[in-house]
């Protein structure tokens, strides 16, 4: 049975977009179209503006200075290096999401999923593809 996403999801989605809007002005936004007037800034709810205030930059910006750290993140990298490639990201950021998932009360998962990509356009041979997934159970 798939679950709707919760008003917290929905909320966190819709502060992304904002931010998103806010950081590319108005002038980069998509032009309207003829059927549909452009679209309008609207103030966010007190719930959405307290979601905001937990942002923290300077913990984003630690985030992407250690997933620089490796170097590259492309899928064709080194997977078995334990300090550079995709496989030194993808080990660092499920090492965090388990801290994360240590705290919850045992709300939260996290697992690897993998699978081989047979040759494709830009994949030239075989290659194992792994997606770190974090599942935080809802109440």
């Amino acid at each position: 049975m798939r679950r709707s996403p919760t008003r917290r999801t929905v909320l966190a989605a819709t502060a992304a977009s904002a931010a998103a809007l806010t950081t590319t002005g108005p002038a980069e936004a998509a032009p309207a179209s003829a059927n549909h007037p452009p679209a309008t800034a609207q103030r966010p709810s007190r719930e959405l503006r307290a979601l905001l205030r937990e942002i923290d930059p300077a913990r984003i910006e630690a985030t992407v200075r250690e997933l620089v750290s490796f170097g590259t993140r492309h899928t064709l990298s080194v997977q078995d290096d334990p300090a550079r490639g995709i496989g030194a990201a993808r080990d660092w950021l499920a090492a965090e999401l388990r801290s994360y998932a240590a705290a919850s009360g045992g709300r939260m998962t996290v697992e690897l999923q993998s699978y081989v990509q047979e040759p494709a356009p830009r994949i030239p041979t075989a290659t194992r593809i792994t997606n770190v997934i974090a599942t935080l159970r809802g109440r």
